[in-house]
């Protein structure tokens, strides 16, 4: 039987804390062991209702981790699974992405859309000089079940190279 632990990750969205895990080790809440199950939430605040977080090692070889993300109040669900392979390149890391993650949206009335969304390469940089930051690298497909569907490119300006900092993130839609 797997172990389970448990967090309130409140005053931090999940992207700052996925990312502050990846880049700094510093909070391990999941350790690459099968059946392992994490259980975090983000409280209620200012009436956005309770988010909560499941999360657990699926595959050891290669390692694959499921989640789900949910925020019953609003009729949002975010189940997935990801993997990563990773490179080295020019003082980056590249991180390819394998996996999906389905959005389901409870739209009322007993109707729901669901929107599969995949997963896109990222690019570490910054680590020697100790100010990692992270870029979109290769774009992220969208396709919702009414038919709707996006194609999101990171936005790199003409004639930049890859390794630019942008203080904020773009991209084109």
């Amino acid at each position: 039987m797997g172990s389970e632990k448990k967090c309130e990750l409140s005053n931090q969205s999940p992207g700052t804390w996925i990312l502050h895990d990846l880049i700094f080790r510093l909070v391990r809440p999941l350790n690459p062991v099968l059946g392992e199950l994490f259980y975090g939430h983000w409280p209620d605040q200012g009436g956005r209702g309770r988010t909560t977080l499941v999360v657990e090692q699926v595959s050891h070889h290669p390692p694959i981790t499921a989640y789900v993300i949910e925020n019953k109040s609003k009729g949002l669900n975010l189940t997935g699974h990801n993997a990563q392979k990773t490179s080295f390149s020019s003082g980056a890391i590249i991180v390819k992405q394998i996996g999906h993650a389905i959005l389901t949206i409870d739209l009322g009335e007993g109707k729901k859309e669901e929107v599969l969304i995949t997963l896109p390469k990222l690019r570490i940089d910054g680590l020697w000089y100790g100010s990692p930051y992270i870029e979109l690298w290769d774009k992220t497909n969208i396709q919702s079940s009414s038919g709707w569907s996006s194609v999101v490119s990171p936005l790199v300006p003409s004639g930049s190279f890859p390794g630019s900092h942008y203080p904020c993130s773009a991209a084109r839609v």
